[in-house]
């Protein structure tokens, strides 16, 4: 009797051991699995999240026949209201603009975007010179991504600009409205976003990304929007 006693008393003792130090280990094992399956989880979901701007498809303007073919005619008739001078330098001349049968408000605009605004380099692309000009303006090469961070940084400056660019082209007030809808700082962002790798100055970008959201565009009239979009930008 005293034999079986003994073997009852250490099997309860051997049971008390088991409880007191295997138990809370297996619970603290399974705790911390929990925990670190709810911090997956979490590291999942803040990973899947994206920005509501980034994650949106980028809108397109796809201009029909018959815009397409006015905004050539248009180029095609701006092309011979320049003058060249000895030096081989252009500039717009209002009188050959008249002849042409441009309206005044077109004359207007024009002899201020081609004066002001637009460079020679600019100027010989539309008239079809190939001939070099010496441009003023830094040929700093930026990646696509990096000048995407920028835009964001200062965006209701550069939807400003944009705006303002658009203003300052001798086109319809209908089509000024449809490129303004258009070509947004966001709608910029996410076109340069999706150019990979790609590096170049900051005009030839935001100029790709004008026309990649118009295509069509003839080049004079997105690189009117870009150099007045880089008068906001600190690079």
């Amino acid at each position: 009797m005293k034999k079986y006693s003994q073997r009852f008393l250490l099997a309860f003792c051997s049971l008390v051991l088991f409880t007191t130090l295997f138990v809370p280990f297996t619970n603290a094992k399974a705790s911390e699995n929990q925990v670190k399956s709810v911090n997956e989880n979490e590291q999942v979901d803040s990973g899947e999240m994206l920005d509501e701007d980034e994650a949106a498809e980028v809108e397109v303007l796809i201009l029909n026949p018959e815009e397409q073919a006015e905004l050539d005619k248009l180029s095609a008739l701006l092309a011979q209201s320049f003058v060249r001078n000895d030096m081989g330098s252009y500039s717009f001349d209002v009188n050959k603009a008249k002849e042409l049968g441009l309206t005044p408000e077109e004359i207007e605009l024009a002899n201020h975007l081609f004066t002001d605004v637009l460079n020679q380099k600019d100027i010989k692309k539309i008239v079809g010179d190939n001939a070099p000009a010496i441009v003023t303006y830094s040929k700093a090469k930026i990646a696509a991504k990096a000048l995407a961070v920028t835009l964001k940084k200062y965006g209701s400056k550069v939807d400003s600009a944009i705006d303002k660019g658009i203003d300052l082209l001798p086109i319809k007030a209908e089509n000024k409205k449809k490129y303004k809808k258009i070509i947004t700082t966001v709608a910029l962002v996410k076109v340069l976003n999706n150019f990979i790798g790609v590096t170049d100055t900051v005009e030839n970008l935001v100029v790709r990304g004008i026309q990649t959201l118009v295509p069509g565009m003839p080049d004079w009239i997105a690189s009117g929007i870009a150099k007045t979009l880089m008068m906001v930008l600190p690079i």
